[in-house]
């Protein structure tokens, strides 16, 4: 009696301590997304090949999404574009500090979809979609916010100049200053 009774609290510690090292905590890429990348997305020194870097931001790297193109990458953006920022993640001494993840997603282009969703969507479309895929949504002076435990997706309705920006949560247990 005891060993089973020790057997399965045992199996239960296992089943409890494995179910949470498996939990996503990054939303999954919705359908209907024209990003070529999605945030927590590991990179290789290959993926950004074709795309134009930004000026290099402390911490990370920041790239043009692929068609995007910028005379002056340190002084100016194009109109409309996507950009990527990679960094280490789940922290920023992770990976070695190597830039392989990214971690942040800036769109301004109105012909870019997230989950359906545009630049010219309207804040009721972002936060009924936002909802449907599991996200918690909170406001924030004119951003509306949808949060996945880790990933929040900012929208900022503006007309002509929208935004949607998407961001993954990375922690500096080491203190790092940039």
């Amino acid at each position: 009696m005891k060993k089973t009774a020790i057997f399965l609290i045992i199996a239960t510690i296992i089943l409890f301590s494995t179910a949470s090292c498996t939990e996503n905590v990054i939303l999954p890429k919705p359908n209907d997304t024209d990003l070529e990348f999605w945030v927590g997305e590991k990179t290789t020194e290959d993926s950004f090949k074709d795309h134009q870097q930004l000026f290099d931001i402390f911490g990370g790297e920041e790239y043009l999404g692929k068609g995007y193109y910028t005379e002056d990458p340190h002084s100016e953006r194009p109109d409309y574009y996507v950009a990527y920022t990679l960094t280490a993640y789940p922290d920023y001494s992770s990976n070695n500090g190597a830039y392989d993840t990214v971690t942040y997603i800036y769109i301004n282009d109105p012909s870019v979809r997230v989950a359906g969703i545009t630049c010219n969507s309207s804040a009721e479309e972002f936060c009924a979609v936002f909802e449907n895929l599991g996200c918690t949504i909170s406001t924030s002076g004119l951003a509306y916010i949808a949060t996945y435990k880790d990933t929040q997706i900012s929208f900022i309705p503006i007309e002509g100049n929208s935004a949607i920006s998407i961001r993954l949560e990375v922690s500096n247990k080491e203190g790092i200053v940039f």
